[in-house]
């Protein structure tokens, strides 16, 4: 039987209950939320996920959270960009982190970036997966997470569906039904509408600059969002 790791709350500066947990041992890696809807202790009933986490964990320290407003996190305050920065801030201090390494994808990767640009010297490499700088390049990029996006405004149940068989390649149905019920699992629609109205006003590609510790941008091209070009603009 594997067993769950212990789940912590901390709280963030602005009074927001972040819920975390950390894994391994080694160099930390604080590794954040797949995307917009998250779930610290359903994902660890997923062996899906919990076998790449525990994978990850062999040779290092991860830390995990639900971001604001998803998850076991206080769902009452909305995910931002810069919310989600004070949650990264929020974590590495209750884990006492003085210099880790940051790995944020798709929307996460927008905090995770600008934490790094505001805390260089707290971040030793930083790693963006599928992660975009203007989200309406990252939605435009792709035809049919537009059309989950459409899905999205008439019936949470039937874009969760949409996405989990996007995101498995259409390939697994059994896994695409486990992400989708792992997606309600973590936020309602009305909170993953919200989320996406704050990203559509975001564009941070003229502060890409400074970043001044290494970045590793990885970008599937068999990835259905976004596509290699946006990766390659990062």
């Amino acid at each position: 039987m594997t067993i769950a790791p212990r789940i912590r709350v901390v709280k963030t500066r602005d009074g927001v209950d972040i819920a975390y947990y950390a894994i391994g041992r080694g160099a930390p890696l604080m590794y954040l939320p797949w995307g917009i809807v998250s779930h610290v202790a359903q994902e660890w009933q997923h062996r899906e996920q919990r076998h790449w986490l525990k994978r990850i964990a062999s040779k290092r320290r991860v830390i995990r959270f639900d971001h604001r407003g998803t998850g076991l996190s206080d769902r009452r305050a909305p995910f931002t960009a810069h919310g989600g920065v004070a949650d990264i801030d929020a974590v590495a201090g209750a884990e006492g982190l003085q210099r880790f390494a940051l790995f944020g994808q798709r929307p996460p990767a927008v905090p995770a970036m600008l934490y790094a640009i505001q805390f260089p010297r707290r971040v030793s490499h930083l790693v963006l997966g599928c992660g975009f700088a203007d989200y309406r390049d990252f939605l435009g990029s792709s035809p049919p997470l537009q059309a989950a996006r459409a899905a999205a405004d008439k019936d949470w149940d039937t874009y969760t569906e949409l996405i989990a068989h996007q995101a498995t390649g259409w390939t697994d149905g059994a896994h695409a039904r486990r992400l989708a019920a792992y997606f309600r699992e973590g936020a309602t629609g009305e909170h993953y509408l919200r989320c996406i109205d704050h990203f559509q006003k975001v564009d941070i590609a003229g502060k890409l600059l400074g970043l001044t510790m290494p970045v590793l941008v990885l970008q599937p091209r068999e990835a259905a969002f976004p596509t290699l070009e946006v990766g390659k603009r990062l």
